[in-house]
C-alpha cells in the first residue's frame, strides 16, 4: 500500500491492506528451522536492508505497548474490515522489533494509510525487519506452540486478511496474496410511469412517433431520435414487463429494461 492510502468498499467497510509499499518476506509462516516454526508469523523487511515505514493496513488504535527489547505494539482494528478471502471481521496486530516505540502510547489511533510503525533490529532481531502477527477480532492474548515459539491467539495467514494493492512485490513468502477489485455495479433500473419521456433503444426497423428506427449496423442497436410519453399503466401501457424485458406495442419490439433511458 502507499502512505496515505485508504480504500473502502461501495458498502463503506474498510478494505484490509499489507501495510508496507514492497513487499519481501525474510520469513514466512511455519517456516522449519526459524523462530516461525509452528507459528503464523511472518518477517517483512521492506525494500532492502533499511528502515521502512509500516502504514496502517486499516483505521486502529495501539492496545499494547509492553516496552519489552522486542519493542511489542498491538493494534486493534477500529471497525470490522475486509479481508482478502472475503471474511468482514475485527483484526488483531501484534508487530515487533521498531527501535523507537515510545511514541506509540496505548489509545494512540491512526487511520488507514498512517505511519504507524517501522523496521528496526531491537531484541532478537538479526537485521532490520518487522514480525507481524495477526488475528481474528480483538486479542492480546499470545500462545505458545509446541515448537516453542509464540504468536497471538486466533493467529490467521497475512495472506488471507491483507490485500496487496500498490505494494511492490519482491519476495512473496510463498504465500498467495489477492488484489482488491471493485465489484462492476449494474446501472439501476429506472422506474417507468404515466407522463415519462422515454428514447427506445432497439435494433428493429419501425416507426416510434412518425420517426423511422434504421436497423442498427452497430451491437446493442440506436436510440430513436424522438422520446416516447408513456400514456397509461397497466395491462394496456405501451410497455409490457415480461422476464426483465419490455414490449413497445407500437413498434412490436422487444427491449430490456437497462436499454430504456428517461430523459
Amino acid at each position: 500500500m502507499l502512505k496515505g492510502q485508504k480504500l473502502k468498499t461501495i458498502g463503506g467497510v474498510e478494505v484490509a491492506l499489507l501495510p508496507m509499499r514492497y513487499l519481501r518476506v525474510t520469513q514466512t509462516i511455519d517456516e522449519d528451522g526459524t523462530t516461525h516454526d509452528g507459528t503464523l508469523n511472518i518477517d517483512l523487511a521492506g525494500r532492502d536492508s533499511g528502515r521502512d515505514d509500516m502504514y496502517a493496513p486499516v483505521s486502529w488504535s495501539v492496545v499494547r505497548n509492553s516496552n519489552t527489547p522486542n519493542h511489542e505494539v498491538i493494534y486493534w482494528s477500529d471497525n470490522k474490515v475486509l479481508w482478502a478471502n472475503g471474511t468482514i471481521d475485527y483484526i488483531s496486530v501484534r508487530v515487533l522489533h521498531d527501535d523507537v516505540v515510545i511514541d506509540l502510547p496505548v489509545g494512540r489511533n491512526f487511520d488507514q494509510g498512517d505511519v504507524c510503525y517501522q523496521e528496526g533490529n531491537t531484541g532478537d532481531s538479526q537485521g532490520n525487519h518487522i514480525h507481524l502477527c495477526v488475528a481474528r477480532g480483538h486479542t492480546t492474548k499470545i500462545i505458545k506452540h509446541a515448537s516453542g515459539y509464540r504468536d497471538l491467539d486466533g493467529s490467521v495467514n497475512p495472506s488471507d486478511v491483507f490485500y496487496i494493492n500498490d505494494t511492490i512485490v519482491i519476495k512473496d513468502g510463498g504465500l498467495k496474496w489477492g488484489i482488491y477489485v471493485p465489484p462492476i455495479v449494474p446501472p439501476p433500473i429506472i422506474p417507468i410511469k404515466v407522463g415519462d419521456k422515454v428514447f427506445i433503444k432497439t435494433t428493429a426497423t419501425t416507426y416510434l412517433s412518425g420517426v423511422k428506427i434504421p436497423q442498427s449496423r452497430k451491437k446493442g442497436g440506436v436510440f430513436a431520435k424522438n422520446p416516447y410519453t408513456i400514456k397509461q399503466d397497466g395491462d394496456t401501457d405501451r410497455y409490457k414487463k415480461n422476464n426483465g424485458y419490455w414490449l413497445l406495442k407500437e413498434i412490436n419490439s422487444w427491449v430490456k429494461k437497462t436499454e430504456v433511458e428517461r430523459k
